[in-house]
């Protein structure tokens, strides 16, 4: 027979091994060795206090749900259009004035055509073809156009490569670069020639897009100021519109001592019998002169 204590010793001594609470045992019956199988083969209705805590929370971060990726959203570049097939039987660019390739066998040319070259040569094979089509004459390398139109094939031939591989970092931001050079050199083509711009707008199937105009909220010092530079124009606009309606009446008493004063010389003339021609005095004349122009000054606040 076990005792009483031992039985309760080695039941502490399992129990804390499997990180069971503390077991108590009621005072009016002794532990017996069935009460104690009993109660470890019940080990689900056993609190297991912080461990089971613990296991639980590792075990949910397991099934967290990841957050997908963000679409590549390109709709800011404009391009309506994507980038066209190629003839893949066409000779490569450094070789389409060869004439012994012209000449050469059939696997010969298969070889140095398009369907056996590399993406480089595909895109300078794409390139030089936008080239010959935009151009106004053999000399025309650098315009606008042929920039904006080269820029557009590069474009058309990243757009696909980035959407497929989003992890390439690199090329997504030459893709962004090269769609903000573009925008560029369309804003200034549109300033400069419109009609040129809206031609090669619709060529290149391309959606004028421009990027929205930078908005700064103002701060409270700089509002402060706008108002008082505000209430000083119209301060001194006031005083201005003041001044002008006192020359104007000025101007009008002035015109009418004018026509007084020549009428009383014009009359002491003729009882003196003098002639207007011999003194020089015109009265007609004298009467369409008009009074100096006077301009006020008027001091910038600083």
């Amino acid at each position: 027979m076990f005792s009483g204590m031992n039985i309760a010793r080695a039941c502490t001594g399992v129990v804390k091994h499997a990180f069971f609470p503390k077991i108590i045992f009621p005072t009016s019956s002794s532990p017996t060795l069935a009460s104690v199988q009993v109660l470890l083969l019940h080990t689900s209705d056993v609190d297991c206090g912080k461990y089971t805590g613990r296991r639980s929370k590792k075990r949910t971060k397991r099934f967290l749900q990841r957050a997908k990726p963000e679409i590549l959203d390109l709709a800011f570049a404009g391009d309506m259009a994507e980038q066209p097939s190629v003839d893949l039987s066409l000779p490569r660019v450094d070789y389409q004035q060869s004439e012994q390739v012209k000449v050469a066998e059939e696997a010969v040319q298969k070889i140095f055509s398009l369907e056996f070259a590399d993406g480089k040569e595909v895109l300078k094979h794409r390139m030089e073809e936008m080239r010959l089509k935009m151009q106004k004459n053999p000399t025309d390398i650098f315009s606008a156009e042929i920039r904006i139109a080269l820029m557009t094939v590069q474009i058309r031939n990243l757009i696909p490569h980035v959407t497929q591989f989003r992890k390439d970092k690199c090329a997504k931001s030459k893709l962004y670069l090269k769609i903000a050079r573009r925008k560029k050199w369309l804003k200034l083509l549109r300033m400069l020639d419109y009609s040129r711009f809206v031609w090669l707008c619709n060529e290149l199937k391309i959606k004028w897009i421009p990027y929205p105009v930078y908005k700064v909220d103002p701060s409270r010092s700089a509002t402060r100021r706008r108002e008082a530079v505000l209430a000083a124009h119209q301060i001194k606009f006031a005083k201005l519109d003041a001044l002008k309606k006192e020359l104007s009446k000025e101007k009008d008493d002035f015109m009418i001592y004018k026509e007084t004063s020549l009428t009383e010389i014009e009359r002491q003339l003729a009882d003196l019998k003098i002639e207007q021609e011999k003194i020089g005095f015109d009265f007609d004349v004298a009467m369409k002169e008009q009074p100096p122009h006077f301009k006020p000054k008027v001091h910038r606040m600083r």
